[in-house]
């Protein structure tokens, strides 16, 4: 019997932070890439970072972002999507950037127009979502 009740208690371990792993929802819906486009039906979302909740946009070629809006006409340039899982981690893209170009920042902000996250990342939220 206590031979029996632990390999039950030992099996329940195992299997407990998997069970809870897979009952983690995201707060957003992700998508998928296949042959470099976002799949049919990719929910777009809009992005805002800091007090001032500026609109985190596409910066074409250039080495940052620009934050200079809070108000966002949806066009291509400010609509992102989210890919992967809770398990793999998330991966962030543009409309109008593609499937090729994933948001990220450097591990070390250190000029004053940036800011340092958790573990030198910064972070931020999706706000609304566009079908």
């Amino acid at each position: 019997m206590k031979k029996t009740l632990l390999v039950l208690l030992l099996l329940v371990m195992a299997l407990l932070p998997q069970t809870l792993q897979a009952q983690v929802e995201a707060p957003f819906k992700t998508t998928t890439i296949v042959n470099g486009e976002f799949a049919k039906g990719t929910v777009w979302y809009t992005m805002q970072i800091g007090a001032s909740q500026h609109i985190i946009s596409d910066n074409g070629t250039a080495d940052k972002i620009a934050l200079q809006t809070s108000k966002t006409d949806l066009e291509a340039a400010d609509l992102w999507c989210f890919v992967g899982n809770a398990e793999s981690g998330y991966k962030i893209y543009n409309k109008q950037a593609g499937a090729t170009k994933v948001l990220a920042s450097p591990k070390d902000l250190s000029a004053n127009t940036g800011g340092k996250g958790s573990r030198g990342y910064t972070y931020c939220c999706a706000t609304q979502s566009y079908p």
